[in-house]
């Protein structure tokens, strides 16, 4: 929507609020595997997600692997990694005129050396 603020007889510009979706994050490993699952409120089926991987060089997440939300809103992501990895979900395209939004981020401890 978009929203004005009045005191009185002063009034401001008009200002655009974009509202983003909530995004929730479970991970977990299995020796190598790594499966994280995100689920997205209020429901936006089809909606399309980002997991994003923290890169400490760049001080930035980049992508790692694209999806679209189910019809439940929900998706689920699987990749292999020995190290520990910080990750986050991204809602990249909403439809609905819904703002992007990511989840807090996760962080997945790395293997043992063997």
């Amino acid at each position: 929507g978009r929203y004005r603020a009045r005191a009185g007889d002063r009034t401001s510009a008009v200002v655009p609020v974009a509202v983003s979706p909530r995004v929730t994050v479970t991970a977990s490993r299995r020796g190598r595997h790594v499966t994280v699952r995100a689920a997205i409120s209020p429901s936006l089926p089809g909606a399309r997600l980002e997991l994003q991987r923290y890169v400490r060089d760049r001080f930035d997440y980049l992508p790692l692997r694209v999806a679209r939300a189910s019809s439940a809103s929900t998706a689920t992501f699987r990749f292999d990694t020995r190290a520990r990895t910080a990750l986050r979900v991204a809602v990249v395209k909403a439809p609905g005129g819904w703002s992007p939004g990511h989840s807090p981020h996760v962080v997945v401890r790395g293997l043992k050396a063997p």
